[in-house]
């Protein structure tokens, strides 16, 4: 395969949200308060929640990883155009300088790290780009703006087989 040829055709970006896609957030909220276990965090009274996980010393940047960044470096490997599109939080401004050292430390290769706050993540959609999400709301709007949106449930095999489905229709 000619790979000027290839990069030339493959003119669209897979973009990997952070949390609870490549990183492992409610993990490690749970690891730090078990008594959650079996709660479903967005049932916890917000000031609450966000008060527990600024008691956290390196929340952001300590996550474990997801399996699917494994699936982010298989695809840089093939020549795609990966990027973070991640959200920083309102309630922590610690998000945003955790997330970048949490990517420094699990990529090893230069990679862009998009910050938008989840209703505007649809901006990037432009036709041809997927994101990997799992936030339903987010996947919608990137759906209805023109993008390819895939909802992460937790099966990382299952989002592999989509996104190469949708890549080999290239």
């Amino acid at each position: 395969m000619n790979f000027s040829r290839f990069c030339e055709q493959n003119d669209r970006t897979i973009f990997f949200d952070m949390d609870g896609v490549i990183a492992d957030f409610e993990g490690m909220f749970k690891k730090h308060y078990p008594e959650y276990e079996q709660v479903n965090l967005f049932d916890v009274e917000k000031e609450k929640f966000w008060a527990l996980v600024k008691d956290i010393d390196g929340f952001w940047s300590e996550m474990k990883t997801l399996p699917l960044l494994d699936f982010l470096h298989e695809l840089h490997k093939m020549g795609y155009d990966v990027q973070i599109l991640t959200a920083t939080s309102s309630h922590d401004d610690r998000s945003k300088p955790g997330k970048y050292e949490w990517v420094n430390k699990h990529i090893k290769f230069p990679i862009e790290v998009n910050f938008e706050d989840a209703e505007y993540k649809h901006k990037f959609a432009d036709g041809k780009n997927i994101l990997i999400d799992d936030i339903e709301d987010t996947i919608d709007r990137w759906n209805n703006a023109g993008g390819i949106g895939i909802h992460y449930y937790g099966d990382p095999n299952k989002t592999k087989r989509e996104v190469l489905t949708i890549l080999k229709g290239e």
